[in-house]
């Protein structure tokens, strides 16, 4: 994931009008940037507590309404407490992607290369 998001201080500060308009596209923009949709379901349950049928997950356009509606439709919803959530389980899943190590596929270049230095 390569956005980032405000900070909480500065999300605090924001008018409650704003805090529910800048929830909503961080939650959209946070699903959007999921490279399948694999893991969203795991992303929702963990962190909203959301649970959606299989079929809802075909689609992110249809994941970020559902998800949408669900908080504009909650009367008593709490931006801040959502967006901590937010912001633990992104800084959670950041630290979890740093930790991975890739290893590279060596192929018949990575030879010629050795070679080529040699000369």
């Amino acid at each position: 994931m390569e956005f980032h998001l405000m900070p909480l201080n500065e999300f605090n500060q924001l008018a409650k009008k704003d805090q529910s308009t800048y929830f909503y596209g961080a939650i959209s923009q946070t699903i959007f940037s999921f490279s399948g949709n694999k893991e969203i379901p795991l992303f929702l349950e963990s962190t909203f507590n959301i649970k959606f049928k299989d079929y809802v997950f075909r689609a992110k356009p249809l994941i970020v309404s559902r998800t949408i509606k669900i908080f504009f439709n909650d009367s008593n919803i709490n931006f801040n407490d959502q967006y901590k959530k937010l912001l633990h389980y992104l800084n959670h899943k950041n630290d979890s992607d740093t930790d991975k190590v890739t290893k590279k596929k060596r192929n018949a270049n990575d030879s010629l290369e050795k070679w080529f230095k040699g000369i």
